[in-house]
C-alpha cells in the first residue's frame, strides 16, 4: 500500500522572547507512505462491515517561513525562509469500514497513532554571522523543529472503491494531539500547540485473500 498527499499545519502567531513571529506556510510539500494492511470482515464473510489495520512508514519534508513583525527596539521588517527538516515516522491505523449496499464502494474511519523515528534539520548554503539580525531566527527555527512530538494521535476518514484486488482511497487525516506542543528557546518554554491536516490518495493491492471455510455461507 502506498500514499501521496499534501500536509499542512494550522497557522499561528507565537512570541519568542523579544521576537514576535508569524508562523505560516509550515507545510511538507512532499508526503509519502508505504506499508502493509490487513482486512477482515465483522461477522459472516459476506458482512458489509470490516476492520482494516495498517502499519506504514511515512516521510514528510517540513518547510517554515518566519516573519519578523518589527519587535520593539528593532526597525527591521523582513521574512526569511528556512531550509526545513526531514521527518520520518511509523503510523499505525485501525479503521472501521462498511460497504454500502454491499457495493464496491467503501467508507472507513478510525484512529491513527504515529511515532517519529527520525528528525533531520536541513542546512542551507549561507554562513550566518552570530552578530547579525537574522541569527536569532535560525535559533528559533531549530528550537521549533526540535519541538516536534515523538508520538501523536489522530484520526482518518475516507471513501474508497475496490476493483479486483486493488483499492483506491481518498482520505483526510487530522491530529487530535499537537504535532508541535512546546518549544524551548533560550531557557524559556513557549506553548505552540500546532496541529495539522492531511489529504492523501492511497493505493493498495491485496496479495493474499483467505477463502470462505463454510460453503453454505459462501453461497
Amino acid at each position: 500500500m502506498g500514499s501521496y498527499g499534501h500536509y499542512k499545519f494550522n497557522p499561528a502567531e507565537r512570541q519568542f522572547g523579544q521576537y514576535q513571529l508569524h508562523i505560516y506556510g509550515v507545510e511538507p510539500l512532499d508526503m509519502w507512505r508505504f506499508g502493509v494492511f490487513a482486512r477482515t470482515s465483522l461477522g459472516k464473510p459476506t458482512s458489509p462491515w470490516f476492520v482494516q489495520a495498517e502499519l506504514d512508514r511515512s516521510g514528510r519534508n517540513a518547510h517554515a517561513q518566519l516573519e519578523n513583525l518589527t519587535p520593539a527596539g528593532n526597525s527591521l521588517d523582513f521574512t526569511i525562509s528556512s531550509p526545513g527538516a526531514r521527518i520520518r515516522r511509523y503510523d499505525l491505523a485501525v479503521l472501521l469500514g462498511v460497504r454500502p449496499l454491499r457495493s464496491s464502494v467503501r467508507l472507513l474511519a478510525g484512529p491513527v497513532v504515529s511515532y517519529m523515528s527520525r528528525r533531520e534539520l536541513l542546512r542551507d548554503n549561507y554562513t550566518w554571522d552570530s552578530r547579525g539580525p537574522f541569527t536569532p531566527y535560525r535559533r528559533i527555527e531549530e528550537a521549533f523543529y526540535r519541538g516536534f512530538n515523538r508520538v501523536t494521535v489522530g484520526y482518518q476518514v475516507g471513501v474508497g472503491v475496490e476493483f479486483w484486488r486493488v483499492s483506491l482511497d481518498l482520505r483526510r487525516e487530522n491530529n487530535l494531539t499537537p504535532v508541535v506542543g512546546q518549544v524551548r528557546y533560550e531557557g524559556a518554554t513557549y506553548r505552540a500547540n500546532l496541529t495539522g491536516n492531511l489529504w492523501m490518495l492511497t493505493l493498495g493491492a491485496r496479495v493474499w485473500e483467505k477463502g470462505p471455510t463454510d460453503k453454505k455461507e459462501a453461497n
